[in-house]
Order: structure tokens, then C-alpha cells, then sequence
């Protein structure tokens, strides 16, 4: 929970989409001293819920793992039912 609440490396809550649940977290690697143009292997994170249930800070022990590794790690939120049908909830991850 600190690391989500107090890393400087976790941004939260970056707009992706005009809708109140599209969100994602975004996890910067740990080494980021260097030259802004190196690239970084980057993972998308979508936490599962039976439609109904989720959220994108489920995802911060693993995204801490992998953003410790090296990675830029991006946890998304969407909308789940009874907000968005199973379509609409394909559109946000997609």
C-alpha cells in the first residue's frame, strides 16, 4: 500500500477515455535516470472480475515486481456491469 500511495514511480488515475472508469495506473521502471529516449518493454495489466468487479490498483504488487525489472507497467480500469455491457467493456481494454 505504501508503494502505491507514496512511490514516485506510480503515477494513478491517468485519463485514458472521457468515462469516469477509464483510468490506469502507470508503473515507471525503476531505473529512469537515463536518456529519455531508451526503450522499456512495456505491460498492460487488466485485472479480471467476472464483468462485475475490479479494479486497477489489484494490480500494484505485480506491477511493482515488474516495474523493479525494468518494465513500464500500465494497470487499467474499465467499466464493468451494470456501467457498460460486455461490449463496451471490450472498447475500454481494446
Amino acid at each position: 500500500i505504501v508503494f502505491y500511495y507514496l512511490s514516485p514511480r506510480v503515477i494513478r488515475s491517468v485519463a485514458y477515455g472521457t468515462g469516469p472508469r477509464q483510468r490506469l495506473d502507470m508503473y515507471l521502471p525503476k531505473h529512469t535516470s537515463g536518456p529519455r529516449d531508451v526503450a522499456h518493454p512495456v505491460v498492460v495489466f487488466i485485472t479480471g472480475g467476472a464483468w462485475t468487479i475490479g479494479y486497477k490498483a489489484w494490480g500494484a504488487l505485480l506491477a511493482k515486481r515488474l516495474s523493479r525489472a525494468g518494465m513500464l507497467v500500465a494497470c487499467l480500469d474499465y467499466r464493468n456491469f451494470p456501467q457498460g455491457s460486455a461490449l463496451e467493456m471490450l472498447e475500454d481494454v481494446n
